[in-house]
């Protein structure tokens, strides 16, 4: 599977898949996206919530909290990850 069209085929409950602890935690300083997310200012509750915000205000989240310098750059090994296990 590409990961072209992948993010946008996922529902929330795969994000907590795609972005799984073990993720989170080699490349981030949070244990979760939601905690992620909090730290930059933003409540999310759905994957809606994260489509909401301008992909600015995502990317300095990203550069800020993780080893990524943006949001799709983090998408994209998230999708490579989870299509490997």
């Amino acid at each position: 599977m590409k990961l072209s069209g992948f993010f946008e085929r996922i529902k929330s409950g795969a994000y907590e898949k795609l972005f799984d602890e073990d993720f989170m935690t080699i490349h981030t300083n949070s244990v979760t996206l939601r905690e992620m997310f909090f730290k930059g200012g933003y409540q999310i509750k759905t994957v809606k919530d994260i489509g909401n915000i301008p992909d600015k205000e995502l990317d300095r989240i990203v550069k800020e909290n993780t080893d990524f310098e943006t949001w799709e750059e983090m998408k994209k090994s998230a999708g490579q990850k989870y299509l490997k296990d």
